[in-house]
């Protein structure tokens, strides 16, 4: 609410304004963990599925946003045992028209959207991220990690 007082005490009528206030930022969620499917190893390059759906989403909530957005994910360093002992695969992104991306060495174009636009997917266990085991691969339990990166850039 706001008017307007003089010296003389005199007083304009009272307006009120609603205000909606943004978050000002890209908000990016997806799960913690991501699970793949317990595997029978075949002694041949298997790819792996996870064990369900995986939902990624941006908010943009960025106030007067001149600028695009982009999302890449790219896995950070081996996957391994509790003891260390370094599986023979690596992760994959699989875009919904199939193409297949390696994680490991560079980071994969997930997303890019106009300012002000926000997204989501929820990809089916056979799209997004996925295992990718080489005939080599010995039976353990592994884990390792995803580096998202949402830039606030075209």
């Amino acid at each position: 609410t706001y008017w307007v007082s003089d010296a003389y005490g005199h007083e304009s009528s009272r307006e009120t304004v609603n205000v909606t206030v943004l978050s000002g930022k890209l908000t990016l969620k997806v799960a913690d963990t991501i699970d793949f499917l317990t595997t029978v190893l075949t002694g041949k390059t298997q790819q792996i599925l996870r064990t369900g759906d995986l939902s990624v989403s941006v908010d943009d909530g960025r106030i007067n946003a001149d600028q695009n957005w982009h999302l890449t994910v790219q896995q950070e360093g081996d996957l391994v045992t509790s003891d260390g002992q370094k599986l023979a695969g690596y992760l994959t992104y699989v875009a919904s028209d199939g193409t297949v991306f390696d994680l490991r060495n560079s980071a994969a174009s997930i997303a890019t959207e106009a300012a002000n636009q926000n997204w989501s997917e929820n990809w089916v266990s056979n799209q997004g991220i996925l295992l990718q085991l080489s005939s080599s691969a010995t039976p353990g339990n592994y884990s390792g990690q995803l580096e998202w990166t949402l830039s606030d850039a075209p």
